[in-house]
């Protein structure tokens, strides 16, 4: 059996829309590069994130395994103090359809603002 070894990240940018990127799980170095706000260090077994909030401004810190990202469908991390999702993890086109969703609504509230 073959483990896919790729992920998709979509994090939360300041202006409230998300940006969705592929990676391997071997290029985390990579994944700080194209998202300033976001770090990732490999630690035993799995992957410690660190991410800069753009609703609160605070940090908020994360752990998950490797076999979490590998076999999960979506991880979804969020600002613990307003509960809003800041970045969603795990394969692409599940990434994806989530983000589509979520573009779509904040474009249709602001278009009725």
């Amino acid at each position: 059996m073959l483990l896919g070894m790729d992920i998709s990240i979509a994090l939360k940018n300041f202006n409230g829309s998300y940006d969705v990127k592929k990676f391997s799980l071997f290029e985390t170095s990579k994944i700080s590069e194209r998202f300033p706000s976001l770090k990732l260090k490999t630690v035993n077994k799995g992957i410690n994130i660190e991410v800069k909030c753009p609703v609160c401004d605070n940090f908020h810190y994360y752990r998950y395994s490797f076999n979490e990202l590998i076999k999960g469908e979506v991880i979804v991390g969020g600002c613990e103090i307003l509960g809003i999702p800041l970045f969603y993890i795990g394969n692409y086109d599940k990434v994806k359809q989530r983000v589509d969703r979520c573009n779509n609504v904040n474009r249709s509230l602001y278009a009725m603002m």
